[in-house]
């Protein structure tokens, strides 16, 4: 009986060290898919707080998902921007607009940053943005100042020749006079 228990270990120990020998480059692939700089918690805030329903749209009761599909690239600049799932040309048009304003960060696979195809979904529904607007206090904004650069690409502090520094109007204003003077609060935040 001892005989017959110790030759089944053995097969067995002798078919385990069989079989791995056949798979000599198996390795655990820890691959993770590219996130959000913010989280996605933070992504539904940013699109909730961004988004401006087209007019367009809401006159004709126009609602869906758009589906952006994306590569984010090792250095986390996206590119071979899809619509993937429309809904209509006006909410394609915004979904986009959101879209561009996110910064990524790439995929990794095994530690090293790699490409990889990402999708995301912009949900628009009336219902919600009606109440979104009412809780938010606004229905659209305007920048006060047009963007110098749209490209939305952001530089390491490494790739600059020279950091970059604000440009005000006047020499006697800083950074925190500049905020002081041009902060405007919204009606609501007064209730």
């Amino acid at each position: 009986m001892l005989m017959k228990t110790t030759n089944q270990i053995f097969a067995f120990l002798f078919f385990i060290v069989v079989s791995n020998s056949f798979q000599p480059n198996l390795k655990a692939q820890n691959i993770y898919p590219p996130t959000c700089y913010s989280g996605k918690q933070l992504l539904k805030e940013f699109i909730r707080e961004e988004m401006v329903y087209p007019e367009i749209a809401l006159k004709k009761k126009i609602e869906g998902t758009v589906e952006l599909s994306f590569i984010v690239e090792p250095d986390g600049s996206t590119g071979n921007l899809n619509v993937a799932a429309s809904v209509s040309p006006q909410i394609d048009e915004e979904a986009i607009r959101i879209f561009k304003k996110v910064l990524w960060n790439p995929a990794t696979e095994l530690g090293k940053p790699v490409a990889m195809i990402q999708t995301l979904d912009i949900k628009f529904n009336i219902k919600k943005y009606k109440k979104l607007i009412k809780d938010r206090g606004y229905d659209y904004f305007t920048y006060p100042f047009k963007p110098i650069d749209s490209s939305n690409h952001v530089y390491k502090m490494k790739q600059v020749e020279r950091y970059p520094k604000p440009v005000f109007s006047s020499q006697d204003v800083n950074f925190s006079n500049f905020v002081a003077r041009n902060l405007k609060y919204p009606e609501t935040a007064f209730k």
